[in-house]
């Protein structure tokens, strides 16, 4: 195979047009592109090498040190008994899963009983905590042994006194700096924002992390290490694809701007989240195309570990046994029967996927800087900012699935059932905006 790029002329992007036109037996390309309303840009399908940032092209630096485009596979668990927590923590580990995130609802914990034969040693385990308490144990418990396995989701921004909360807990860490502040950008996209708003939300946030971190007494390098990330995934495969690697550029240059002396300290700790925003209960089957290729979304953007939410989670009856299994086969299907964990960066070299990510930076960084003039995500005049602009796009969803102009499957068009009531939990609120799920919208509820 070497040397056979050079056995073949290159085409330039003249040709390409003309032969573009040939095929579709028209003068006109208009077709090919895509105008996207929610994201509020166009891309076209037809890029030419000569039309794409080359700065783009090149790999990571980190992803040249890997031997795969590995993932963890995840559950989420809500701990409010530590017997059944654990129970089921053992048997989705014999499952396929190899990372566990339990939510701990209750502030005492025996932690004996949680942790039960779990071998920490060999899987990822995450913690949303309750208490100062709860991290200190962890911390002593895990964080000691097994750091490189360990994720802790203090969230600051639901945290008013978050400048005396980054001191108390970088306390208990006694120097050994691990990801334990949460940068959520899921929740935010599951209210209803587009890519744009979700990472400028994300860089926002992640750097007034940083600069309260260094305020505390670390160098960037050691803050760095204490962030993770978070993000959701929406409907539209290419765009999501780009969106990952977007970010990944993104926070690189966000911690650049700190002279790390470490080069891994623009890499960043991400997580992806299969949500629940266009997802059907009345026509349940179609949910799992939905969740695989958002799924395949975020394996081929690399991402560290993956979530898939069963799509009943919301519902007023709970998840079933069914759709849990599912929910955890699909990313275990996508690394064990369709080896997508055995290439890195995939896409790395589509024109057209390097030219939605050049768009996606622009308007990302455009929005992170307008809320850093005003004062950053923790400063409520810009956090106003984006709340309206998150409320604007969550409605543009609703209408446009109102009329149609989104297809959902099951649940705008094609519905297979006479029954169109359906029942929810109570709607989620993250920083005083309501989660969406557009079925919840579209249909009416049960009396």
């Amino acid at each position: 195979m070497i040397g056979l790029k050079e056995s073949f002329g290159s085409v330039s992007y003249e040709q390409w047009i003309e032969r573009l036109k040939k095929d579709l037996k028209s003068d006109d390309l208009h077709e090919l592109t895509k105008s996207d309303d929610i994201e509020n840009f166009d891309f076209t399908s037809y890029t030419h090498e000569t039309s794409v940032n080359k700065d783009l092209q090149a790999l990571p630096h980190h992803l040249l040190l890997q031997e795969k485009n590995d993932w963890k596979n995840g559950v989420i668990i809500v701990v409010d008994d530590e017997k059944k927590a654990n129970t089921k923590a053992l048997d989705v580990l014999m499952k396929g899963a190899d990372a566990l995130h339990f939510i701990l609802e209750k502030a005492a914990i025996n932690w004996d009983v949680l942790l039960d034969n779990i071998g920490l040693e060999f899987i990822f385990t995450e913690f949303t905590i309750q208490t100062k308490e709860q991290f200190q144990e962890i911390n002593n418990r895990i964080g000691k042994n097994y750091p490189s396995n360990l994720a802790v989701n203090i969230d600051l921004m639901i945290d008013a006194n978050s400048k005396e909360s980054v001191q108390s807990f970088i306390s208990l860490l006694n120097g050994n700096f691990y990801p334990v502040f949460l940068v959520d950008g899921y929740s935010i996209q599951q209210c209803g924002a587009n890519i744009t708003e979700e990472l400028a939300f994300c860089l926002s946030t992640g750097n007034e992390y940083l600069i309260r971190l260094i305020e505390a007494g670390l160098t960037i390098d050691e803050a760095a290490r204490c962030l993770h990330f978070k993000l959701g995934v929406g409907a539209h495969y290419f765009q999501e694809i780009a969106k990952f690697r977007s970010f990944k550029a993104l926070w690189a240059a966000v911690v650049n701007e700190y002279k790390p002396q470490v080069a891994s300290s623009t890499n960043c700790m991400l997580s992806a989240q299969i949500g629940l925003m266009n997802k059907s209960l009345i026509d349940p089957y179609t949910n799992l195309l939905r969740q695989t290729t958002e799924t395949m979304s975020a394996t081929i953007g690399g991402v560290h570990r993956i979530f898939v939410l069963p799509y009943d989670s919301e519902a007023a009856t709970g998840s079933s046994q069914l759709s849990e299994r599912m929910a955890l086969n699909i990313s275990l299907i996508l690394k064990e029967e369709s080896y997508f964990d055995n290439v890195i960066d995939p896409i790395g070299g589509s024109y057209s996927i390097e030219q939605l990510t050049e768009i996606i930076i622009k308007k990302a960084w455009i929005l992170f800087g307008e809320l850093d003039e005003i004062g950053g995500v923790f400063n409520d005049q810009a956090l106003n900012l984006l709340r309206e602009a998150i409320a604007a796009t969550a409605l543009n969803r609703i209408n446009r699935a109102i009329d149609k102009k989104d297809t959902l499957i099951g649940i705008n068009k094609y519905t297979t059932s006479s029954d169109l009531s359906v029942s929810f939990k109570e709607i989620k609120i993250y920083l005083q905006i309501p989660q969406l799920i557009l079925e919840r919208e579209l249909i009416p509820a049960k009396a």
